[in-house]
């Protein structure tokens, strides 16, 4: 048996059999699986059971960490379903306000039609030909 220890310690561990603790059999993701296909930010990944493995490729480096497929999904469809009721209830507050004033003319565009139309005073095209 493989347990899986939340980062917080005052949550439970969560236990798998070897067989399922396996990569291959799918059931444990890395981390970056976690946030780039499941989109779980590092916050929403600290609120799940994870499990450390030294890092074989690079012994210096950081421990691997392996989380429970079915938990993170979990969380992502926990996640998805609070953005539908935001956006749900962001789509009815706009509903219920008053669609927005027209905004009456000011003071600078009436004096700019008035004055475009002093300015042109009207003028009498000459006939062609010229008379003599």
């Amino acid at each position: 048996m493989i347990e899986f220890k939340y980062d917080a310690p005052s949550k439970p561990s969560v236990s798998l059999c070897s067989d399922c603790n396996k990569k291959k059999n799918g059931n444990v993701i890395f981390t970056t699986e976690v946030k780039k296909k499941y989109k779980l930010t590092e916050e929403e990944c600290l609120s799940l059971p994870v499990i450390r493995k030294e890092n074989s490729y690079h012994p210096l480096a950081a421990p691997i960490r392996l989380f429970i497929k079915k938990m993170v999904e979990q969380k992502r469809d926990e996640k998805l379903a609070l953005k539908d009721q935001e956006n749900a209830k962001r789509r009815t507050t706009e509903i219920e306000e008053e669609p927005p004033k027209k905004r009456r003319k000011t003071q600078k565009t009436r004096s700019r039609e008035h004055h475009a139309i002093e300015v042109l005073p009207e003028v009498s095209m000459p006939s062609w030909p010229p008379k003599e």
